[in-house]
C-alpha cells in the first residue's frame, strides 16, 4: 500500500495543521534522537502512516530526527530509538 492510496491526492504533511504539530515536535526535542549531534528538522513516524492512518499524528508514534538519520531509518539501517535519551548532568 502506498502513502497515496491512504490519504489520496492531498499530503497531509502539507497542511498548516501537521506543520504545527510537527514544529511542536521539533521545538519539545531540538536535538536529533538518533545521533544527538544535529538539529532535528523532521519526525520519522515508528509506525508508518500507510500502515497506521490512526496514529499519523500521535506524539508518542513520532521521534524528532535530522535529515541524515531519518534518511537511514526509512531505508532500514537504524532502528528508531523510542526514548528521549535522559543523561544525569550531575544538577540536583
Amino acid at each position: 500500500m502506498r502513502f497515496r492510496d491512504v490519504f489520496g491526492t492531498r499530503d497531509p504533511r502539507t497542511t498548516r495543521r501537521y506543520r504545527k504539530w510537527r514544529d511542536a515536535i521539533i521545538r519539545r526535542e531540538p536535538r536529533c534522537r538518533q545521533c544527538g549531534k544535529r538539529a532535528s528538522e523532521e519526525v520519522h513516524h515508528i509506525e508508518p502512516v500507510v500502515r497506521a492512518p490512526a496514529l499519523a499524528m500521535v506524539f508518542t508514534n513520532v521521534i524528532p530526527v535530522c535529515k541524515e538519520c531519518h534518511h537511514a531509518l526509512d531505508q532500514g539501517f537504524l532502528k528508531p530509538v523510542r526514548e528521549q535519551s535522559r543523561k544525569w548532568d550531575g544538577a540536583c
